[in-house]
């Protein structure tokens, strides 16, 4: 049987890039789970900005989020403020002593906590540990904070060569390599875009050996896409007459045999200590985590999602306890029925293994759920594993 194929062509329609448009409102669910971006080192008597998404699923809502700075458990600050899917939250951070404070980002259904170190000086140095040669996604994520920059300091010419980067690393479906490149980027973008001018006037063609095709470019269309379809294995010849930029990208889609499953580069088990249980007893999960890579190679930060059982509730001083115990734990956060570790860069050979509490809340026969576990800049290598059935009597 011969495998199916065709070829799309995308053709952005933009002066310089193309941004998606994104719908001004957003539906308002309780957030299952949140992306928070902040600098590492804020500076004291400064204004600092945390940049936040809020997702139900796949999707985009709206929520109240608060951010807190604590200092051994005392309140710095406190901010609220209503997000629209995506949004920022400026904090005003008053004159203290350099040193590691913890902010908290709260909100309806999640809540997640991080160390961040205030300092007076204003120089910041951009530290990895991730080689940059294994993944796309961190020279995605950083250049769309050095585009941020850019802009920030007026450099339009520099920013625009950065925006036209990034819009070129983009995927078939509008995105890019992981959740957390493709956040930065579309903030990068529509930062950009809205210092752009729409001074386009041009006539596309795209010629095959069946046929040619003209599509038109102006202000009135420009942040449109238009898609044309193409005969598979031919010539495709594209040129352009008017005035202005637009950025053409060639899809093509096929089937392949499936792949035979070979060993997972990471391997994730989760099991319970009982599936018989009464409400408010304590049941344990134990997480063991293995980094077993082909060749020798770094996996760069690991996210690790714990799914707890419907009908249970993690114990927060029992994962606090898991995280001030584990180095390689930076922090942790809980949004809805899922405990996410993330856990500092992982070598070939090296495994992890800890537990943690759940507390029945009400009676249940709780299917068993997924957890997974995948590397922050590489989410395609990844492992998943199935939990038990648990009874709630």
């Amino acid at each position: 049987m011969i495998p199916k194929k065709f070829t799309v062509l995308a053709i952005f329609l933009i002066v310089a890039l193309l941004v998606t448009m994104i719908p001004s409102c957003r539906p308002v669910f309780a957030a299952e789970s949140y992306m928070a971006v902040m600098p590492k080192v804020l500076h004291s008597g400064q204004t600092e900005e945390i940049s936040l998404a809020l997702f139900e699923g796949d999707r985009l809502v709206s929520g109240d989020v608060e951010v807190t700075l604590l200092s051994d458990g005392e309140e710095i600050l406190s901010v609220e403020k209503s997000i629209d899917g995506k949004g920022t939250i400026s904090l005003d951070i008053p004159d203290i002593e350099d040193g590691e404070y913890e902010i908290v980002v709260r909100g309806t259904g999640f809540e997640g906590r991080a160390t961040v170190r205030v300092e007076k000086s204003f120089l910041t140095f951009l530290e990895t540990e991730y080689p940059m040669e294994y993944s796309q996604s961190a020279d995605i994520e950083a250049t769309a904070y050095a585009t941020l920059a850019l802009i920030k300091h007026g450099d339009a010419f520099n920013a625009s060569r950065a925006a036209k980067w990034l819009v070129s690393q983009r995927n078939a479906y509008g995105g890019f390599g992981s959740t957390q490149d493709t956040v930065m980027a579309l903030q990068a973008l529509i930062e950009y875009s809205t210092g752009t001018r729409a001074d386009v006037d041009l006539t596309v063609t795209i010629e095959t050996s069946e046929s040619s095709i003209e599509k038109r470019i102006t202000t009135e269309n420009f942040d449109v896409l238009q898609i044309v379809e193409v005969p598979i294995n031919d010539r495709v010849e594209i040129t352009t007459r008017g005035e202005g930029e637009a950025i053409a990208q060639v899809v093509r889609r096929f089937n392949l045999p499936q792949a035979e499953a070979g060993e997972d580069i990471i391997r994730i088990d989760v099991d319970y200590d009982t599936t018989e249980v009464e409400v408010n007893d304590l049941v344990t999960v134990s997480v063991e985590l293995e980094f077993n890579p082909p060749q020798p190679m770094e996996a760069g930060m690991i996210v690790l999602d714990i799914s707890v059982p419907t009908g249970f509730t993690p114990i927060m001083d029992s994962i606090a306890a898991v995280v001030d115990g584990e180095d390689k734990i930076k922090r942790y956060e809980v949004a809805g029925r899922k405990v996410i570790f993330y856990i500092e860069n992982m070598l070939a050979g090296d495994s992890l293994a800890f537990s943690f509490e759940v507390q029945a809340m009400f009676p249940v026969k709780a299917k068993g759920v997924t957890s997974q576990a995948y590397s922050y800049y590489q989410p395609e290598i990844r492992g998943e594993t199935l939990g038990e059935e648990v009874t709630v009597s």
